[in-house]
């Protein structure tokens, strides 16, 4: 969770203390928002942070290929199982 007090700071103040606003991230896990002119322009994550929101939106990307799926099903727009794996095979083979 972002924490406002230390989480948002400014490009030139990131430029004077890198290197401890990056431990500081590293250590509290904390994203940190860099501004410019008191924009948000960009968002620091330590890579663990990242790693984990990459494999969270993954999941719900899954989720919603299936939800998808499942729709299609129940509309019937789907083809039955033996001839996708057909067509896959046939795919496959070609090259």
């Amino acid at each position: 969770m972002l924490d406002i007090k230390n989480g948002i700071r400014s490009l030139s103040d990131f430029k004077q203390h890198s290197s401890d606003i990056l431990k500081y991230i590293k250590k509290t896990q904390s994203p940190t928002i860099l501004t410019i002119n008191g924009k948000a322009e960009a968002v620091l994550l330590d890579p663990k942070s990242y790693q984990d929101l990459m494999n969270k939106i993954t999941i719900l990307e899954s989720g919603n290929r299936i939800k998808n799926s499942l729709i299609e099903m129940e509309k019937t727009n789907g083809i039955p199982a033996k001839k996708a794996f057909k067509k896959l095979r046939q795919k496959i083979t070609k090259k």
